[in-house]
């Protein structure tokens, strides 16, 4: 499954790092700093 994390603050991280046999294909970030 591919996923894409929408929103990298510290949640966005921690979802990140919760991700098992997905492929994180994207993250985005209104803070363009942060994606």
């Amino acid at each position: 499954m591919k996923v894409a994390i929408i929103g990298c603050g510290l949640i966005g991280q921690k979802r990140a790092n919760k991700l098992s046999g997905c492929e994180l294909v994207a993250c985005v970030d209104k803070m363009s700093d942060k994606a």
